[in-house]
């Protein structure tokens, strides 16, 4: 039996149902290199064009929500996200740690952070992206030696520069300086020093004096602290220079 001419789709709605999937694509693509190289022009075109061209799903939200993250809008990161939560075990908690990673970013919304944690271990507590943002969450709580297996699950799992930061974090709680700068080693050549924190700052210190590289561990002190003199008054950061004081890579202060 034919189809009725008016239920049949039009050529251009396939034509822009297969551009949405390209552009998704590409925009997914754009979104794993924009932590080592930052956002090209190009990258933001497509953004601009899946937003504005492309029906909203979890898909094209969740890729929005990453995008507005790693270009410094959490605040537009968490709305997309808050907009698509679900049930689905699918998709829940990939959404719950992208959205856990979002309130990492801004600090006034800390607290939210714990209970996304919480959430996602209630909910869903056998999968990758739970045991990583939970792993994390026992890290800033001052737990990171217990959180080495989660964190480690998860890595092997998901292969994500925030869970290398994390697992870097783990190992050196646990005096293992070796997994630990082999791990840091790694996010530096996938990241460069565009996801430093005075946290990582510190644990690279730590893990790179006790492994004999004092000098690369004064560099990545020295270059943070140019890039954020305000960062000396930090906890992290003071607890960096005693170490490199103490190792004799830094002159005592007295």
């Amino acid at each position: 039996m034919a189809m009725a001419l008016s239920t049949m789709p039009s050529c251009s709605a396939e034509r822009r149902a297969s551009n949405c999937d390209s552009l998704l694509s590409e925009v997914a693509k754009g979104n794993t290199g924009l932590i080592a190289g930052g956002p090209s022009a190009d990258l933001s075109r497509k953004v601009a064009a899946l937003r504005d061209e492309c029906k909203r799903s979890f898909e094209r939200d969740f890729q929005l929500a990453v995008y507005s993250t790693n270009t410094g809008d959490p605040d537009q990161a968490i709305s997309l996200l808050q907009g698509i939560a679900s049930n689905d075990p699918q998709t829940e908690p990939k959404r719950l740690s992208a959205l856990y990673w979002s309130l990492y970013r801004t600090f006034s919304r800390r607290e939210e952070r714990g209970i996304v944690a919480a959430d996602a271990r209630a909910r869903f507590p056998d999968s990758p992206y739970t045991r990583l943002i939970g792993g994390a969450e026992d890290c800033i709580k001052g737990k990171c030696a217990s959180a080495l297996a989660d964190l480690q699950f998860a890595d092997s799992q998901l292969h994500e520069v925030e869970g290398l930061q994390f697992l870097a974090f783990a190992y050196a709680a646990n005096d293992d300086f070796r997994n630990a700068e082999k791990t840091l080693d790694l996010l530096r050549r996938v990241a460069g020093d565009r996801t430093m924190t005075e946290r990582l700052v510190y644990v690279s210190v730590v893990t790179y004096v006790n492994m004999g590289r004092g000098a690369e561990a004064k560099g990545i002190y020295t270059r943070f602290l140019q890039q954020f003199p305000a960062s000396i008054q930090g906890n992290f950061m003071r607890k960096s220079r005693d170490v490199l004081t103490q190792s004799g890579h830094l002159p005592d202060r007295g």
